[in-house]
């Protein structure tokens, strides 16, 4: 008969194996689906559910699952008990099945991969990337800029022939209308 501790070592370590060895990827950023509001909710109540069965000096049941007796406030976890050990993996695993670990974990992983610039790789705690530089008056400024030059290139007229400044003047406001879509304008 396998016992709790092996099985739980059993189911945890492909997790394992993949968290410690993450797919390589491609180019310069990688791409992930972004953790929905329940994939994030199971995650957490997996994590409080795996906190309580691993507490090393007084494990106990998830508090979902627990049979309390007597006075007690929580009802001890003992991985040498068979019926205690199928209760918590029936739990984990309904607790899994709310939502995707893997776009929690993985999302992170995308987040902290210095390939992204996202998080700053020195840094100890979640702090973003030195790279990304953060606007007074957020986008409005750049828009409003953007909107004006347009409009200056505009009154140029256009030009069809490619020698033209007024042509390479068109070019330039084809790309500001550009920019000016992408950020929403």
């Amino acid at each position: 008969m396998v016992r709790c501790a092996g099985l739980l070592e059993s189911l945890a370590s492909p997790v394992v194996r993949r968290i410690h060895n993450p797919p390589k990827h491609q180019g310069a950023s990688m791409k992930m689906a972004k953790a929905s509001e329940a994939d994030m909710e199971m995650a957490i109540n997996l994590v409080q559910a795996f906190e309580a069965l691993g507490q090393r000096w007084c494990p106990t049941m998830p508090e979902p699952i627990q049979e309390l007796r007597g006075d007690s406030d929580s009802e001890h976890f003992d991985h040498d008990d068979d019926a205690q050990c199928g209760r918590a993996m029936r739990h984990l695993l309904e607790v899994a099945n709310r939502g995707s670990l893997a776009r929690v974990i993985w999302g992170m992983v995308v987040l902290l991969d210095p390939k992204n610039k996202i998080v700053d790789p020195k840094a100890s705690t979640l702090e973003r990337h030195p790279d990304i530089v953060l606007l007074p008056g957020g986008l409005e400024p750049i828009r409003q800029l953007l909107s004006d030059a347009g409009a200056a290139l505009a009154d140029l007229g256009a030009c069809n022939d490619p020698e033209c400044p007024e042509s390479a003047c068109m070019r330039v406001r084809t790309r500001i209308e550009a920019q000016l879509r992408s950020l929403g304008s």
